[in-house]
C-alpha cells in the first residue's frame, strides 16, 4: 500500500476505535494510529488490515478488554505476519513464555480469532 493510503486506512480505523466506546486509559490516538499504521505496513493488505482491527475492537467490547489489550494484540498480529506462520508462532510464544493459566488462554483466544495458515 503507498504511504497515502496507509495513512488514511489508519485514519480511519482509529476513528473506529475512538467510537468504539472501548476506553482509551493510557493509550493515545497516536498510539492507536501508530499500531494500525504498522500493521498496515506489514500486512500490505488494506481489506486484511481493517478485518484484524475490526476483529480486536469487536472482542475488545465483547470482552471488556482495553485499549492496552488492543494495541497488544495488534503487535502480536503484525508479528505473526512477520513470522510467516501464525501457528509456528503461537507455538514459539507458548514456548518461550510462562505457561499458566492466563498464557492458555491467550493462546487458546488468537488460535480461535482467525484460521490458523
Amino acid at each position: 500500500m503507498r504511504s497515502q493510503s496507509i495513512k488514511r486506512l489508519s485514519q480511519q480505523l482509529v476513528e473506529q476505535w475512538l467510537q468504539s466506546g472501548v476506553g482509551l486509559g493510557s493509550v493515545t490516538p497516536h498510539h492507536c494510529l501508530s499500531a494500525i499504521m504498522g500493521l498496515a505496513l506489514i500486512v500490505d493488505n488494506p481489506d486484511q488490515t481493517k478485518r484484524i482491527v475490526e476483529t480486536l475492537l469487536t472482542e475488545a467490547m465483547k470482552q471488556g478488554y482495553s485499549s492496552d489489550w488492543i494495541i497488544t494484540e495488534i503487535q502480536f498480529e503484525a508479528q505473526a505476519r512477520t513470522a510467516g506462520n501464525r501457528a509456528e508462532w503461537l507455538q514459539h510464544l507458548l514456548a518461550v513464555g510462562t505457561v499458566d493459566d492466563a498464557a492458555l488462554d491467550t493462546y487458546n483466544e488468537r488460535l480461535r480469532r482467525f484460521s490458523v495458515t
